[in-house]
């Protein structure tokens, strides 16, 4: 039996990030079923690693052109820039 990595919403992503674990997110985006939902619900992977000060997950997952491709219609595009800011690391 199959299990499904992505379940629930891609549950075990979205937490690896909001908790700020790096490494798990990155093998967990080897995984086909998990990173072809890494954008749902409206970026919300992105959105917790920003509220949470990730910036290392922040940066990894704006490299990914679904995450991006996300950010401009929903606003966060200054949010994510005061953020990074913060860092004095600019987006790039």
């Amino acid at each position: 039996v199959k299990s499904n990595i992505a379940a629930k919403r891609n549950d075990a992503f979205v937490m690896a990030v909001q908790n700020g674990h790096l490494v798990i997110m990155r093998e967990l985006l080897t995984f086909s079923d998990v990173k072809a939902q890494v954008a749902t619900s409206n970026n919300l992977a992105l959105r917790l690693a920003i509220e949470n000060g990730h910036l290392e997950i922040v940066r990894e997952l704006l490299s990914i052109p679904e995450v991006k491709a996300g950010v401009a219609p929903t606003g966060q595009t200054s949010i994510m820039a005061r953020f990074l800011a913060f860092f004095r690391q600019p987006i790039s």
